[in-house]
């Protein structure tokens, strides 16, 4: 209970093991109890239940193998993804929950001492940076949004050149800039600084004359 998908079923089959085994381990001591044909049925039908138990856990690893391949290659994806919605164009995070749900099978299985593979070490190596970046992508979309929303609608030709000056810098993240780019830090600097200049534009020229034609409008 609690635990991810493999892991959680990789726990389930070695408990199951474990309790079979020890009635076992007790008959290995009494060899004359083992010799009757009731036990030896017995024996039978646990040496059945072990072998299924394995290979229920090897089948599990073996897909766990493949999944960690699968997303070792989601971090080769760009940043950020643009996706239409209620007609419109919207910038959106391009972070595959399932590279999340890998992170922590990799945990689990760790301390249940599975071998690491390659693949897994990479995953435990880099899950920090990765959370790191989805945070950060997450806040640039959100000042992005906020910023945008700022502008008037009759204010959007004033300031559509500063508009386009901020797209510039974020649009990167759409075509080039993906997890394991080496200068993804940089990138949101330079993006983040783009917003913020943008957002000191309105203020300087858009809200004094929007507060110039309300006063106007109110008079």
């Amino acid at each position: 209970r609690g635990m991810p998908s493999v892991s959680g079923r990789v726990s389930w089959a070695r408990q199951m093991l474990a309790r079979a085994q020890r009635p076992m381990d007790i008959f290995a001591t009494m060899p004359d109890l083992l010799s009757t044909q009731s036990n030896t049925t017995t024996v039978k039908r646990f040496n059945k239940l072990a072998t299924t138990l394995v290979k229920f856990e090897t089948m599990w690893l073996s897909k766990w193998g493949t999944f960690t391949k699968s997303a070792r290659r989601s971090l080769a994806s760009t940043l950020l993804v643009e996706e239409e919605v209620a007609g419109e164009k919207t910038m959106m995070l391009n972070f595959d929950p399932f590279f999340a749900t890998m992170l922590d099978e990799a945990i689990a299985l760790s301390k249940m001492g599975v071998p690491t593979s390659v693949h897994l070490q990479s995953l435990l190596t880099e899950q920090d940076k990765v959370k790191s970046f989805r945070d950060k992508a997450s806040l640039l979309l959100a000042e992005r949004d906020r910023v945008l929303k700022l502008i008037p609608k009759h204010f959007r030709e004033t300031v559509s050149n500063n508009v386009q000056v901020m797209e510039d810098a974020v649009s990167p993240g759409l075509a080039s800039v993906t997890w394991e780019a080496p200068n993804v830090d940089g990138y949101f600097i330079g993006a983040m600084a783009k917003i913020t200049d943008l957002e000191r534009c309105i203020a300087d020229n858009v809200f004094p004359v929007k507060c110039l034609l309300d006063e106007t409008v109110d008079a």
